[in-house]
C-alpha cells in the first residue's frame, strides 16, 4: 500500500509535473486546487499522510486551509505538513510554523520535485 499525499495547489501543472515522480517513489499522489478543495480531500480521506500546499491560492489560502484542518478534523493530528510558495514571507512562516509545517519548500520548478521528495522521505523517516 502507497502512502498518500495531498497536493494542494492552484497551478495543475505542479501536480503533472510531479505525479510520476511521486508514484515511483511509493506514493499516491491526490490533487486539489485550492484550499477549499485541499480541506474536502482530507476530510474524504483521512488516511492521508502529508499535505503539500502552495501558500497563494484563491478561496483559501495555504495557512487558512491548514487552520481549518487543524481546527476541524481530528483526523488530521498526525499529518505532516510541507508549505510552498515563491516567496519568503516572514509572517507567513511564523503563522505556519505555529499550524505544524514541518518542511519549506521554495518553488523552483523540477528542483523542487527532488526537494519535495527528500523532505517527505525524512519526515516519514523513510
Amino acid at each position: 500500500m502507497s502512502i498518500k499525499i495531498l497536493l494542494v495547489d492552484d497551478d495543475s501543472n505542479m501536480f503533472h509535473l510531479v505525479e510520476e515522480s511521486f508514484r515511483e517513489n511509493g506514493f499516491e499522489l491526490i490533487y486539489a486546487e485550492d484550499g477549499e478543495a485541499g480541506f474536502k480531500a482530507m476530510q474524504d480521506q483521512p488516511d492521508i499522510k502529508v499535505i503539500i500546499t502552495d501558500h497563494n491560492m484563491p478561496k483559501l489560502t495555504g495557512i487558512q486551509m491548514l487552520e481549518k484542518i487543524r481546527g476541524e478534523l481530528p483526523c488530521a493530528e498526525g499529518v505532516h505538513f510541507v508549505m510552498q510558495t515563491s516567496a519568503s514571507e516572514s509572517a507567513v512562516r511564523e503563522k505556519g510554523t505555529k499550524l505544524g509545517v514541518k518542511a519549506w519548500i521554495v518553488k523552483s520548478g523540477m528542483n523542487s520535485i527532488d526537494i519535495q521528495i527528500k523532505a517527505i522521505k525524512k519526515l516519514l523517516a523513510l
